[in-house]
């Protein structure tokens, strides 16, 4: 896990993203697949690619959306960064 924190990720070249109300879609055209994002999914991903670690999103997700269990927090970020990494949606920085 604590790999994991200090990692950074990109946005694969073939990941698209289009922002329709409150709703995020990441397109794969490699893979010929879609996601929806809710908005925290999406503000973690957008973090992500624009260069944080895991664990700078985690000490930001604190305060922008006002949470005290960082244990929480983290678990929650883990999960889902996991899930976008085994679905191609994020890829290791080299």
């Amino acid at each position: 896990m604590q790999d994991l924190l200090k990692l950074r990720f990109q946005r694969p070249a073939s990941v698209y993203a289009e922002t329709l109300e409150n709703k995020t879609v990441l397109m794969n055209v490699d893979e010929n697949s879609y996601y929806g994002l809710n908005q925290s999914a999406y503000w973690l991903w957008h973090k992500l690619i624009n260069g944080n670690s895991l664990e700078e999103c985690i000490q930001l997700g604190l305060e922008y959306f006002d949470i005290t269990d960082a244990e929480q927090l983290t678990a929650d970020f883990s999960e889902t960064l996991n899930e976008m990494i085994s679905t191609k949606l994020l890829q290791q920085s080299e």
